[in-house]
């Protein structure tokens, strides 16, 4: 089984920390899109802590607003990759 467990609220310098559990070598995507413009804002791989926790870099320059931040964790050990949104609101 594979599941995203955790996403903090974003940090000071913008990140996001996610927590991946699952067997095997682990990883997570992310896409940041802005909700009232529609644009995508980021796109990528999340940079591993170690034992399936993830940081997701925001940055700190992000316009006013309502935010979906959409993961995909995955698994070379499992087929399945599980997603998971997050709606944030910057000032």
């Amino acid at each position: 089984m594979l599941r995203v467990a955790e996403a903090s609220e974003p940090g000071g310098d913008g990140a996001v920390t996610v927590t991946v559990e699952g067997p095997g070598q682990l990883g997570l995507s992310y896409q940041l899109q802005g909700l009232s413009t529609g644009e995508l804002v980021a796109l990528g791989e999340a940079d591993s802590s170690g034992a399936g926790s993830f940081t997701v870099p925001l940055g700190t320059d992000l316009a006013p607003g309502l935010h979906r931040l959409g993961l995909a964790g995955y698994s070379d050990e499992v087929a399945v990759v599980v997603d998971h949104t997050i709606d944030l609101d910057f000032d």
